[in-house]
């Protein structure tokens, strides 16, 4: 199951709580109909709920962080065993009392837990009613074998469908956005692991049905499934570490103020809010932000430090930096979005731009608002050769180059945060 994180804690809108409490409602009221339709449970059926919950509240317990907003838990491999292994009230049960269980082990805010809990037992009754609509509930060794495959499948697309759909629900509600904005790009990252989760739930299920004690077997592979997980997802963070870090470096041999790349992200971060953007392209606008001079690195640093004007051929070179920056980026898997922000941060609203001369929208949004950000960093700062700019000159100069160097729309975004903000200086430095 993939949440999002919620950080700093504070207390919820009223809009998020009041629908927080009718999914709770509508999984009590959903359980308790399925649970209706049980037969007198055997002490076969109780024993694997019981091991089936305690798998589902350690694989809770210990969720991968994806990005700085998701994470992604192992969970979906018991769940989905025990979906095709229960009768539906032992099923319910072992579900929601794992998630439950796994929530409190992770010291989870109530209303958190409430929403996982009524999730898990939502995709709990979506898993056991598609199961149940194309082969024998619960799996037995003598059931047709293409039957029960087929029932399996829709079993795992109706618990992928009901999650993915109440996360999404409540991130729109939260967030007042459409649910769809970004949906491939926030759900792809994780979508091969929670197959691979699904198919072991099905092997562990299709043993556990001759051998109860082979539900056991879904130990070894969802471990397997969660260091992968984990391994990438912490291989994807020291990877951009080491860029940014490279970046920085970059930077320090062309921007005396230290920071500087961190303060234009925290720009970013309240442009992108202000003018509509989601959290995923928000996300990926500040992480542009802060890799934008990382193509720097391979311009000759004789060009860099020279005081002398630069000629043409210099300034080719130079003008290369933000390809440079953007093929590294290019070969991080899920960095080609963040990639092509790089490659267009100088280009210009009026086509005159570089290096692809792009114009007006055809220039991607976080690129044009790194731009006015960045701008407004290079005015904002002390300079060797000069001071730095009055509020009243950097407004002046922005507004100088609203509709020929930035986009109107953004430029109008930020001096209305700093008139509403009613800043003297500059911005907070952004700290992820």
């Amino acid at each position: 199951m993939s949440e999002r994180q919620a950080r700093p804690r504070r207390t919820p809108p009223y809009r998020v709580r009041a629908f927080v409490t009718a999914t709770t409602l509508v999984a009590i009221g959903t359980g308790a109909v399925l649970a209706r339709t049980s037969p007198a449970l055997s002490r076969q059926q109780v024993l694997l709920g019981v091991v089936l919950a305690l798998m589902i509240a350690v694989a809770h317990r210990f969720p991968v962080e994806l990005t700085a907003r998701s994470k992604i838990t192992a969970d979906t491999a018991p769940a989905f065993a025990a979906v095709l292994l229960l009768e539906p009230a032992p099923a319910i049960i072992a579900s929601t009392a794992g998630i439950l269980a796994g929530e409190m082990l992770r010291r989870s805010a109530g209303i958190q837990a409430a929403f996982n809990t009524a999730v898990s037992a939502l995709r709990t009754c979506a898993g056991l009613a598609a199961f149940a609509l194309v082969s024998v509930t619960p799996l037995t060794a003598e059931q047709d074998g293409l039957q029960a495959a087929v029932g399996m499948f829709a079993a795992a697309c109706a618990m992928y469908a009901a999650t993915t759909a109440l996360l999404d629900a409540i991130l729109s509600i939260q967030r007042l956005r459409s649910p769809w904005q970004d949906w491939w790009q926030r759900r792809r990252a994780a979508l091969g692991h929670e197959g691979a989760l699904f198919l072991t739930g099905a092997l562990a299920a299709i043993a556990g049905a001759r051998w109860p004690a082979a539900v056991l077997l879904v130990i070894p592979p969802t471990v397997l499934v969660y260091r992968s997980l984990r391994d990438g997802a912490s291989l994807r963070r020291r990877t951009l570490t080491g860029l940014e870090d490279l970046a920085a470096a970059a930077e320090a041999r062309i921007e005396p103020a230290a920071g500087h790349s961190a303060r234009v992200a925290g720009t970013v971060q309240i442009l992108a809010a202000r003018l509509g953007l989601s959290a995923t392209e928000t996300e990926r606008a500040v992480r542009a932000a802060q890799l934008q001079h990382l193509g720097l690195g391979q311009v000759r640093p004789a060009i860099l430090a020279k005081v002398a004007p630069i000629t043409g051929a210099e300034w080719s070179e130079i003008q290369e930096h933000p390809e440079a920056g953007a093929r590294l980026l290019a070969a991080i898997p899920d960095m080609e979005s963040t990639a092509a922000l790089v490659l267009a941060h100088h280009e210009r609203w009026d086509g005159r731009g570089y290096p692809q001369g792009l114009r007006g929208e055809s220039i991607p949004l976080g690129a044009r608002i790194i731009a006015v950000a960045d701008a407004y960093h290079a005015m904002a700062e002390a300079r060797p050769y000069r001071p730095a700019l009055a509020p009243a000159m950097t407004r002046e100069e922005l507004l100088a180059g609203r509709g020929s160097q930035f986009d109107p729309a953004v430029v109008d975004a930020l001096l209305a945060w700093l008139a509403t903000a009613q800043q003297t200086s500059m911005p907070a430095t952004y700290t992820g």
